[in-house]
């Protein structure tokens, strides 16, 4: 199943909820109140920022950019970040944060001197992506 470029209808019919739960059911693994409103926001996203692109939307002036899940461990953050970078069919990519920290440190030590190096790592790494995750 895939999420397609006409706004989250997937190849099945099922729009993107639907079709997440339907794959956590498969595996045994149902959704509470908390879970079911993070995956509500999560499929906003895909409606509001998929018009303009994913990673654009990082330097417009657009107020809502991304979702951050947080929530005691085993709360499911890692299932939802799963099924929803699983499901998504976009240029993507899944990068622990300390490991994003680590190249964009080295890719701003490499442009040392430039005023606007921070501004240019970052489209540097987004380059091809409209999709960016952290875990």
């Amino acid at each position: 199943m895939a999420v397609t470029a006409d706004n989250a209808v997937i190849a099945v019919g099922l729009n993107f909820e639907e079709s997440f739960r339907s794959s956590l059911a498969d595996r045994g693994i149902y959704l509470d109140n908390a879970q079911e409103t993070a995956l509500s926001i999560l499929s906003s996203l895909i409606s509001e920022e998929r018009k303009a692109g994913w990673i654009k939307s990082l330097f417009s002036k657009n107020e809502k950019r991304g979702v951050y899940l947080w929530g005691e461990p085993g709360r499911g953050k890692t299932v939802l970040m799963d099924g929803y970078y699983d499901l998504i069919d976009t240029s993507k990519r899944r990068i622990h944060f300390h490991e994003f920290l680590r190249d964009m440190h080295q890719r701003m030590a490499l442009l040392s001197g430039s005023k606007e190096r921070f501004i240019t790592a970052t489209k540097e790494f987004c380059e091809g992506i409209e999709l960016l995750c952290f875990d």
